[in-house]
């Protein structure tokens, strides 16, 4: 009789890494110990021949404890496996007990939960599927011995090329990989047959099939010769010829192990073969406008190199860094027409400052500068304020 709800836990759990005989518990809630299949690998065990049940009277859950321990490498699967089957029958006029109401739901309940379980572990079509989609399998006439595929157009299963024919193109392959690997042997025969053949009539076939056989042998090595002088391979520098020692051919292609990119030969020099586009500034159009990063003041780059450039948009202008601290960069803002007549500066200094000893300054006043602020001036060096 069970006292406890039937929590909403998946029916299975599998133990993978583990050894030892247990305890291997199972956290879904059972009212017998006959409710599970216990399977070590793919083998399904015996109930007591091969393992036994404990189960908490007050919660339901439990585990279960092999006879023969696990190895490390062993999977212990324990699943939910109730009989389908309805053991209480209730009479008109007879007693109604609380506690065979709730067997019988809590049977009903697990029974459920197995069948969900087993649903997760099923191929699926997505709830995002059209309703049109028609996941029904072939019959089974039309897909024995063929292997299954999906509609172009539709996504429905359908059966496409059969077994026999994919095991007759696979054993076609093998064939070919096995007369691409015996060339040698070939050629070995080839050369021997006109010694091994007395006849001169033998001998002339002999020498046919060594010329037949040369033949396909130097236009394979010749075909790999040429794929060779065009993928060099893996280097760690640029090479300057290929792997003949020939010069290079425009279009050859090498991956260079230590930047980690292939490179093509244009003739000239070596490239790289594609752009990630990553760190790449894009421009509009062709004739339009380079795409300059933008951020505020604090979205500065926090290990900015010489020679960064970027428009801020705190000051709402063009900015560059000169090694040391960012500057502004361009003109003022124009006049009445197309001419630049005005430099502007800002009027407070809230960060250190110090003039280059090549340079002088000048700002237009008055200029504020912050507390625990500096502005140094060398001495070769000075600073106006008008």
């Amino acid at each position: 009789m069970a006292d406890y709800p039937i929590s909403n836990v998946a029916r299975r759990i599998v133990y993978t890494g583990s050894a030892g005989v247990g305890p291997y518990a199972f956290p879904f809630e059972v009212l017998t110990n006959t409710d599970i299949n216990v399977y070590k690998n793919n083998t399904l065990l015996t109930l007591t021949t091969n393992y036994t049940v404990t189960i908490s009277p007050t919660l339901g859950t439990g585990s279960i404890t092999l006879v023969v321990a696990a190895t490390g490498s062993d999977r212990i699967t324990i699943i939910g496996a109730r009989a389908v089957q309805r053991t209480t029958d209730f009479t008109t006029g007879g007693d109604f007990f609380a506690n065979t109401l709730n067997d019988e739901m809590d049977s009903q309940t697990i029974l459920t939960q197995q069948v969900a379980e087993t649903a997760e572990r099923s191929i699926r079509a997505p709830v995002t599927d059209p309703t049109s989609i028609n996941m029904t399998l072939p019959n089974n006439t039309t897909r024995a011995g063929k292997f299954l595929s999906f509609n172009a157009s539709t996504g429905n299963p359908e059966t496409t090329s059969s077994v026999a024919d994919v095991t007759t193109v696979a054993a076609s392959v093998a064939n070919v990989n096995a007369v691409g690997t015996n060339i040698a042997s070939v050629n070995t025969a080839a050369t021997n047959i006109a010694a091994i053949i007395a006849a001169p009539a033998a001998a002339t076939s002999a020498q046919a099939a060594q010329t037949a056989a040369e033949s396909a042998r130097d236009a394979t090595l010749a075909a790999y010769d040429s794929f060779d002088d065009r993928y060099l391979g893996t280097k760690s520098s640029e090479p300057s010829v290929d792997n003949d020692g020939n010069a290079l051919v425009a279009g050859a292609l090498y991956f260079n192990s230590v930047a980690g990119i292939m490179k093509v030969y244009t003739g000239s020099a070596w490239v790289a073969a594609y752009v990630s586009g990553v760190n790449v500034v894009p421009q509009t159009s062709p004739t339009g406008s380079a795409d300059i990063p933008n951020g505020t003041t604090a979205e500065r780059d926090a290990s900015a190199l010489a020679g960064f450039f970027r428009f801020n948009t705190t000051l709402n202008k063009f900015e560059g860094y000169n090694g040391s601290v960012w500057g502004a960069v361009g003109s003022g803002a124009n006049g009445g027409g197309s001419d630049s007549v005005f430099i502007e500066n800002d009027k407070v200094v809230t960060a250190n400052y110090t003039i280059p000893v090549t340079k002088n300054a000048l700002s237009t006043g008055p200029i504020t500068i912050n507390s625990g602020v500096t502005v140094t001036v060398p001495t070769t060096s000075r600073w106006v304020v008008l």
